[in-house]
């Protein structure tokens, strides 16, 4: 693992197409393959979608969050935030 990364966080290793490997902080791996299933339209889901519209994160790391979020039970607000993929400013500031 990268020695700049927190040994607490999922990393994501690679993404090529629509697999995804995921690393986990117990040294576990998990390759994913496909589109994520579709989410309903939540406050939070919408959130996401003009985000990446806005080009404030990108729909990798939109997808990303969405796993860290099964994972963890974290809003993705706080994933994205968490990840450092935006400041709790500009989230702010974009709601």
């Amino acid at each position: 693992m990268n020695p700049e990364t927190n040994d607490d966080e999922i990393q994501v290793l690679g993404k090529t197409g629509e697999t995804v490997v995921y690393v986990f902080p117990s040294g576990g791996a998990e390759a994913l393959r496909g589109d994520l299933p579709s989410e309903p339209d939540t406050p939070e889901n919408l959130l996401m979608k003009r985000l990446v519209e806005a080009e404030l994160i990108t729909a990798s790391q939109r997808d990303t969050a969405l796993r860290d979020q099964q994972i963890t039970g974290m809003q993705l607000s706080e994933v994205l935030v968490a990840r450092g993929w935006i400041t709790e400013e500009k989230l702010q500031a974009f709601l």
